[in-house]
């Protein structure tokens, strides 16, 4: 992944030189285009990456682990739990390392409201004293 201003990374995809002095890369080395993101140590590294694309996975493993738990009918007490262990779980290292964008957490943030809830509409706990 080239890093610096555009001018250099474009120079780098071009040439495959890093610098003027050593030779060209070889070709079984990817180098990173504009906009491509490469998952190093779990995290997505890139220039000019959509961020909503990176969490998109992300999003889709905690629907279908919410999905799957939904079936259940667990309890209030069981949806706090399930909450905390896949929210928590599948986002806190990625958050870690790419931060969390605020569509994503609003995203989020009523996902959970409507697991809690179970879609029923007003209920007498908010979701601070959960």
């Amino acid at each position: 992944v080239p890093i610096r201003t555009k001018e250099y990374r474009d120079h780098i995809i071009q040439s495959r030189k890093i610098s003027h002095n050593n030779p060209p890369l070889p070709d079984h080395i990817e180098i990173a285009k504009e906009g491509k993101a490469v998952r190093i140590l779990g995290a997505w590294i890139g220039n000019g990456v959509c961020e909503e694309a990176i969490w998109s996975p992300t999003i889709e493993k905690i629907e279908s682990t919410l999905a799957h738990w939904e079936k259940w009918h667990p309890s209030i007490e069981g949806h706090k739990i399930i909450i905390q262990c896949t929210f928590r779980g599948m986002t806190q290292y990625l958050t870690t390392t790419q931060g969390m964008p605020k569509d994503i957490e609003t995203v989020l943030s009523k996902r959970i409201r409507e697991f809690i809830w179970d879609s029923r509409g007003k209920n007498s706990i908010s979701i601070e004293t959960l």
